[in-house]
């Protein structure tokens, strides 16, 4: 077991499938300076250093409701399995912090721009959910301690950020003018760089924008549809009624609920088809692939 306290993605996975198994879900949310292992796992020693991954299960209420664990919550839960000294601790080297989805203060938008991660895990894949660097960023501003002021200044010494972009993302954040004004100090700070952008694009497919988002993965370079889940709050199957749900600069890829389809099978499943139906034009399925820029 390695002592290290700087997290990779081995530990990342590691907290997916513990989660996952534990609290019986496939969808963990991780949080924290640590999130940052999601979608950007090469980032600086500085953002990777800590002793612990703060997490939850993406269902934790649900778990909470079931009779067998009245009076638990989810987050003392992970404290006394997975926590500080626990065996997990001892195993790998490092804890899971047990968090909840009020913890870390998020702009509200924050799941259409969040970052995804599949991990395979006893016979079955648990997707863990990350904010993007760009929100915990803002997360951190609001907050803004000293170990924040050292991973905000570590990350824009990298991937320098769209300041004016960030301060409007606090302001949407939080009603305190006196952090706002905390946060356009600090940020004043940074030096002017030309700011990191993930891959734009310039055409999507057809989406249904009241229940579905679309989101860029800039290490794979491919566009996710993905449906809301009004059970967890959040962003989750990657799902597409009215096109495809994965598009890359070479393919396009059709899914529904998470399940992918070859492209005949998917115009015959009952929801495209009520779509179809329903489709003034009649061209519902025809998409042409994205431009990336």
């Amino acid at each position: 077991m390695s002592r290290s306290s700087v997290r990779t993605q081995v530990d990342l996975d590691r907290v997916g499938r513990a989660l996952g198994e534990h609290f019986k879900t496939d969808l963990v949310v991780v949080v924290g300076s640590q999130s940052v292992l999601v979608g950007w796992p090469e980032a600086p020693v500085l953002m990777r250093t800590s002793n612990e991954i703060d997490a939850y299960p993406a269902n934790f209420k649900q778990w909470e409701a079931l009779p067998a664990n009245e009076g638990l919550e989810a987050s003392e839960e992970i404290a006394a399995i997975f926590g500080a000294l626990s065996s997990f601790s001892e195993t790998h080297g490092f804890y899971i912090d047990g968090v909840d989805s009020s913890t870390a203060v998020l702009h509200k938008d924050w799941s259409k721009r969040a970052v995804f991660r599949d991990v395979a895990s006893y016979g079955k894949t648990v997707t863990i959910i990350a904010p993007s660097v760009e929100d915990m960023a803002v997360s951190k501003l609001i907050r803004l301690v000293e170990k924040d002021r050292g991973w905000l200044t570590s990350c824009h010494e990298t991937r320098p950020f769209e300041k004016e972009n960030l301060l409007r993302l606090v302001s949407e954040t939080t009603e305190r003018s006196e952090i706002v004004a905390n946060v356009k100090s600090f940020l004043d700070t940074l030096p002017d760089k030309k700011p990191y952008r993930t891959p734009t694009i310039e055409e999507i497919p057809n989406h249904d924008p009241e229940t579905h988002c679309v989101t860029i993965s800039g290490r794979e370079g491919a566009l996710f549809v993905r449906a809301w889940d009004a059970r967890y709050g959040l962003y989750n199957k990657v799902d597409n009624h009215l096109g495809p749900a994965v598009v890359t600069k070479e393919d396009k890829l059709y899914f529904l609920d998470g399940k992918k389809y070859p492209y005949d099978e998917w115009l015959n499943q009952p929801r495209v088809v009520a779509t179809r139906e329903n489709a003034n034009d009649g061209q519902s399925e025809d998409f042409t692939l994205p431009k990336f820029r």
